[in-house]
Formats: C-alpha cells, sequence, structure tokens
C-alpha cells in the first residue's frame, strides 16, 4: 500500500545523529543549577541527561531530562536540594509527581519563559541504585535510550551500570512477537467499531477509536519495520525515526480532520491488514541494529 518494507533495511535512523546536550542559554542555566545541586550530597551517585539531547535532536523547545542514581531513601531529599537550587533561577512552576515509574520525579517550568524558546520543562527523576534496578537497566539502554550524557558520575557508577547490562536481542525480539501476536487479535476484533461509531452519529466515539484502534496499532506496527528497537515509542520521534515517505502516508491518517476520518479509517485498516500478517519478527535485522547502536551511542 504504502512501500513500507516487511524488512527494515536502513538501520535506526537515530544513528545519524551525535548527542548533545540540550541548547539554549534557559537549559544551560537550569543544567548548571542542577549540577550544582548534585554535586553537594553524598547520597547522589550519578546523574546524566537523557530524551532528545540522547540522540542529539534536542532544540530550543527541548525539555531538559535529568536522570539521577540515588542511595535508596534518597529521593525526595534530593528533589528538594534541585528544587532550592533552581529557584535561584528564576520564579518557577512546580509539580510534584511524587512516585513514578521513574522513581520520584518534579517537573518545573519557569513562569515567565525567556524569548529564546517557548519553554523549557526541567524534569528530574531520582532512581534508587537498587530499588529500581530494573527501571536503571532499561533506561540506560543505548540501544533504545541514547547515550546517557553525564551530568555527574564521580565514581563511575553511570559507566558501570551501563557496562554491566547489555543488550539481550532475542528477549526484545520476543517482545516484539507478543506484542505482534496481541496487535493482531485487537484488530480482528476492534477494526470495524470506529466504521460503526460514524454510521451510528458518534463522530466524537469515532475519533477515539480511530486513534486508540488504528493509529496506535499502525504506528507500533511500523516501529517493528522502521525501529524495532523502540517499536514501543509510541508517536514520539516519528519525524526522525521513519522515512521521510513513510511519514508523509502516516501524517492523515493521524490526522485527519472533520472531513476524512472515514477515509482515514480505512486507509489506516488497509495498511494495518497488510502490515501484520507480512512481519516476521525472525527476519528483523535487531542484532545488526542494536551494534550500530551500541557503536553510536554506548
Amino acid at each position: 500500500m504504502t512501500g513500507a518494507n516487511v524488512v527494515a533495511d536502513h538501520g535506526d535512523l537515530a544513528a545519524a545523529r551525535t548527542p548533545a546536550p540540550t541548547p539554549g542559554p534557559q537549559a544551560a542555566a537550569a543544567r548548571s543549577a542542577v549540577i550544582g545541586a548534585l554535586r553537594k550530597r553524598d547520597d547522589v551517585l550519578a546523574a546524566w541527561e537523557a530524551g532528545s539531547a540522547a540522540f542529539g535532536r534536542a532544540d530550543l523547545a527541548s525539555d531538559l531530562d535529568v536522570g539521577v542514581i540515588a542511595l535508596d531513601g534518597a529521593g525526595t531529599e534530593v528533589l528538594d536540594a534541585v528544587e532550592e537550587q533552581l529557584a535561584d533561577l528564576t520564579d518557577l512552576v512546580l509539580w510534584d509527581v511524587g512516585e513514578s515509574k521513574f522513581g520520584v520525579q518534579r517537573f518545573w517550568q519557569p513562569a515567565q519563559p525567556g524569548p529564546d524558546a517557548p519553554f523549557c520543562l526541567v524534569d528530574v527523576s531520582v532512581m534508587e541504585r537498587d530499588a529500581h534496578a530494573d527501571e536503571l537497566r532499561e533506561l540506560l539502554t543505548p540501544e533504545r535510550h541514547g547515550r546517557a550524557l553525564a551530568m555527574h558520575d564521580p565514581d563511575g557508577v553511570l559507566a558501570e551500570t551501563i557496562a554491566a547490562h547489555p543488550f539481550d536481542a532475542a528477549a526484545h525480539r520476543a517482545r516484539i512477537q507478543v506484542e505482534l501476536d496481541r496487535l493482531r487479535a485487537r484488530h480482528e476484533l476492534f477494526a470495524t467499531f470506529g466504521p460503526k461509531e460514524l454510521a451510528r452519529g458518534r463522530r466524537l466515539d469515532a475519533h477515539w477509536i480511530h486513534q486508540g484502534m488504528v493509529v496506535v496499532p499502525l504506528v507500533a506496527l511500523l516501529g517493528m519495520v522502521h525501529r524495532p528497537l523502540r517499536f514501543d515509542f509510541g508517536l514520539r520521534y516519528l519525524h526522525d525515526e521513519l522515512p521521510p515517505a513513510i511519514v508523509e502516508c502516516l501524517e492523515p491518517i493521524v490526522e485527519p480532520g472533520r472531513d476524512r476520518l472515514a477515509a482515514a479509517i480505512d486507509e489506516g485498516i488497509a495498511w494495518i491488514d497488510e502490515l501484520v500478517d507480512s512481519i516476521d519478527p525472525d527476519l528483523l535485522p535487531i542484532e545488526r541494529h542494536a551494534a550500530e547502536m551500541r557503536t553510536a551511542f554506548g
């Protein structure tokens, strides 16, 4: 339908970028403040910049995403210290997330963003070395999350953690197979729900079903083909990690507008039909992609 190959042959497109810190004076000031707070604490073992910067894709509108490794029980106190240091920069809007999938987490945003960027959100997650070992292992996998840009690593804990957990290609391939089977079953059951809701005059319901039952699975399937190491990243980074021709075909399905919803549903379902039975996880070059990414970002 759209020229999507069932075996990715171009490598992960993210490997073409060079990791670099989030640019701009707002990010630089925030980064300096965070580092200053962390260096004063014995319970902080290491910290790194993640997110778009880890792939060299950050721009002036990017957030500053920081991961911290701390001793058990230190998370809230570490965030308090960061907050105090950031408060010296400007008035801040704070959201204290508390416990999240990444330890304990807080967001800060300038109350009055500077002229150089729409905003520079500061996102700091503190993970305990032992209690959050699985989360750290995932986030510090360069094949999936790019290079962790060290902000504070006095004893080499960050580098040691990255080196200690090589990417498990076989386990990742098995995850793709499980998700492929799940998507196939859901598609067989729910693909017709969008047209049904349109026929009932429930356009808002149809939009919701279209996003959940067409867009989300379609993006996952395209991810398996074109970015198999990050097939589960949803709609993030699509412009960077899918081929331009695929993005051009995908955009009117993801954002069809009022007059094209029915057509978008049909196009999306047809594309899923094409992909879901043609993808063979055993043929995806996961090991090669992983080796390329480890070389670029390890």
